[in-house]
């Protein structure tokens, strides 16, 4: 299974079945034997089976190795649109469809500047034929030309036409459609990668309603909302109103997800930062002792997860003022890093200076 743009030009999850593949690719040979590659009907098959033939592609490393399948894909894709339009004419649906269908090509390939060339060329054809509100495909063509402005850092032009296509999608679609929330989590994303903070903790507040009230309020993707809504209060320079969500996202997410999932991981971070930079120092060490359990318990000893969580946790006790227990921290550190590295690895001059101050103050207590 792997994440590929569906006929909407939509990202959903698209199984693919390899002996369904190669059934379909054998009734393409024999359609296009039979009544010509530039058939209407066998264009149809050929693009069905590229976008399999593209799912398939999209799960495997972006490498060198990769390219010219993605350029052999990107050519098929190029070959049908020709087929359609001389068949059909340029705006023709199935043209504009398979329009759509390369720019999202062009995309997965990392070829924005031509992914939205096409984007803007279908949408500008079902705009004139379908009308800019048409949920069907006008708003999805919308979206993926959004993401591909998004890939190639456009994020203005990314941001506008995000906005426009939620507003159209929650005046198309019904209440709660599965899109319209997709596309409203692009765009509260969206508003934060550019800094737009107030409209991001505006609409991540509606998205946790509507969370609440289409999946529950003890759903995970609850307390994720919730998660996220401390992440837009704490960029936006307001750790207060972060922590507070933290605390109600852990408190929901850990019974769930359990201590050591990612997730819970993440939340405990964020929440120890909040506590950090409100100066709520001692209650940032539950927090950071709690991940640093996590990772023994999954982790080797000696990983690197490991020693940044200790590092982490050994901040926390000095910045709490808790001396004796951030030199120790320290000390066994350093001593690790020591045994595992050498005395040349670029962190250790950092962490033997902070070792040294931690012991300075801890003995200055005694």
């Amino acid at each position: 299974m792997t994440t590929e743009e569906n006929e909407d030009g939509e990202d959903g999850v698209l199984e693919v079945n390899a002996e369904f593949v190669r059934h379909l690719h054998d009734h393409v040979v024999e359609a296009a034997r039979r009544l010509g590659p530039g058939h209407v009907d066998v264009l149809k098959l050929r693009a069905n089976y590229a976008v399999l033939r593209g799912a398939a592609l999209a799960t495997r490393p972006m490498k060198d190795d990769a390219e010219p399948m993605w350029e052999a894909h990107i050519r098929e894709f190029q070959d049908i649109l020709n087929g359609y339009e001389t068949a059909l004419g340029p705006e023709d649906s199935r043209t504009l469809k398979t329009c759509e269908q390369l720019a999202a090509a062009y995309r997965a390939a990392g070829r924005n500047t031509e992914a939205i060339t096409y984007y803007q060329r279908a949408l500008a054809g079902y705009d004139r034929t379908l009308g800019p509100d048409n949920a069907a495909r006008t708003l999805s063509t919308r979206h993926g030309l959004a993401k591909a402005y998004r890939a190639d850092g456009q994020m203005e032009r990314a941001v506008a036409l995000l906005e426009e296509t939620v507003e159209g999608s929650r005046r198309a679609l019904a209440p709660g459609h599965e899109d319209t929330r997709k596309r409203a989590v692009e765009l509260f994303t969206a508003y934060l990668d550019t800094g737009r903070h107030p409209e991001a903790i505006t609409l991540g507040r509606q998205l946790l309603t509507e969370h609440q009230r289409y999946f529950g309020a003890d759903h995970l993707q609850t307390f994720g909302w919730m998660s996220d809504l401390g992440v837009a209060y704490h960029e936006a320079g307001d750790p207060q109103q972060a922590l507070e969500w933290y605390e109600r996202a852990l408190a929901g997410i850990n019974p769930i997800c359990g201590p050591d999932h990612p997730v819970t991981i993440t939340v405990r971070t964020d929440l120890a930062t909040a506590y950090h930079d409100v100066g709520r120092f001692a209650d940032a060490i539950e927090p950071l002792r709690a991940n640093l359990n996590t990772y023994l318990r999954i982790r080797h000893p000696d990983h690197v997860d490991v020693y940044d969580a200790r590092g982490r946790l050994a901040r926390a006790y000095r910045q709490a003022e808790y001396r004796a227990e951030a030199a120790a921290a320290f000390e066994h550190l350093l001593a690790d890093v020591l045994r595992v590295n050498g005395p040349n690895h670029p962190a250790v001059p950092g962490l033997r200076a902070e070792t040294e101050q931690a012991r300075t103050e801890a003995d200055a207590t005694q």
